[in-house]
């Protein structure tokens, strides 16, 4: 009776961490258990990860890598995920990789972890296919190459994987591994940005923005950069600002009131054409915005500390004016 019980518990675990990818924490849903089946679960795992088990050697791996019911510990989690991972379990391959491209408990290590994720990528691991993209792309541990890079970021899109089709975007805007293809660019876009991607929504703005792949349309512009300016992306904080400051895609012709929010939002975060265009509307004023020399000249003090040229010669400028100290 009390075998079946465990076997109960076991079962109800199992068919949770199938639905997890190798990134997802399984807090949520050890607290659907109670203490003593949390108990009786985790002696089951490591009785059967000490037995041999691969799937409870990757559990118990993962216990220990997230400190769940354990104390954290990275050399065991990857002590665990080696042993799966050499008996074929796909996700101890992506984790193992994992810690070798972050060194997690093992010594950062490029190549071993392209090796491991190769083994998860060629089983269907999503996770592990758009890896090695990134690691092809950027040449990490393998040779650059864009056009492995795409293939890879294709399988893992193709899966659903968002970052993936972010990343997909990416190589048709930029032309890496593949000629230009805004069009195409922009349909991996839209689908990335629809399940809800910030970058992606940021990318797909700039797209109606420049006309590029799709026609030209400030509105859907200001759409897609205010869903990704919520979601805090600061790139599409910035041009929010801009947009409301031109007048372009939104109901009011110029709402500086408007602009100099989505600025300072993005400017706080210390994003400098942010910091620079605050600086320049305290500077010269807009609409009901009434000039405010000191603070125009803390905003391009911020721009300028960041490199922006122009921020430094109004702070030049002003300090002139009005004999700043040097």
């Amino acid at each position: 009776m009390i075998r079946f019980h465990i076997m109960r518990v076991r079962l109800f675990f199992t068919i949770l961490l199938l639905a997890l990818t190798s990134c997802t924490t399984t807090n949520d849903y050890w607290k659907l258990l109670t203490i003593e089946d949390q108990a009786s679960l985790q002696k089951e795992i490591i009785f059967m990860a000490e037995h041999g088990d691969a799937n409870d050697q990757n559990n118990l791996g993962y216990m220990y890598l997230t400190g769940k019911n354990v104390n954290q510990d990275y050399v065991e989690a990857s002590r665990w995920f080696g042993k799966a991972a050499g008996k074929g379990n796909l996700y101890s391959q992506y984790n193992l990789g994992s810690m070798y491209f972050k060194g997690q408990g093992l010594k950062q290590d490029y190549v071993e972890a392209s090796k491991w994720f190769w083994k998860a990528a060629e089983q269907g691991n999503a996770e592990s296919q758009y890896n090695l993209g990134v690691m092809y792309s950027k040449g990490l541990g393998v040779p650059r190459n864009y056009k492995e890079a795409l293939n890879l970021f294709y399988l893992a899109a193709n899966q659903g994987l968002v970052s993936a089709q972010c990343n997909l975007g990416d190589m048709y805007l930029k032309g890496l591994g593949v000629p230009h293809d805004y069009s195409e660019a922009a349909k991996w876009y839209r689908k990335a940005a629809d399940k809800g991607d910030p970058e992606a929504q940021f990318n797909l703005g700039l797209l109606y923005y420049k006309g590029m792949g799709v026609t030209r349309d400030y509105e859907e512009s200001v759409w897609w950069w205010r869903i990704s300016a919520n979601r805090g992306n600061v790139e599409a904080q910035y041009y929010l600002g801009l947009m409301y400051e031109c007048g372009l895609g939104v109901q009011q012709y110029q709402n500086c009131k408007e602009a100099a929010k989505w600025y300072n939002i993005a400017a706080e975060r210390g994003y400098s054409l942010a910091q620079f265009s605050l600086g320049v509307m305290y500077y010269e004023g807009c609409g009901e915005m009434p000039k405010d020399i000191l603070k125009a000249y803390m905003w391009f003090d911020l721009a300028a500390k960041q490199g922006d040229e122009k921020a430094l010669s109004y702070c030049r400028i002003i300090t002139n004016t009005l004999h700043f100290p040097r």
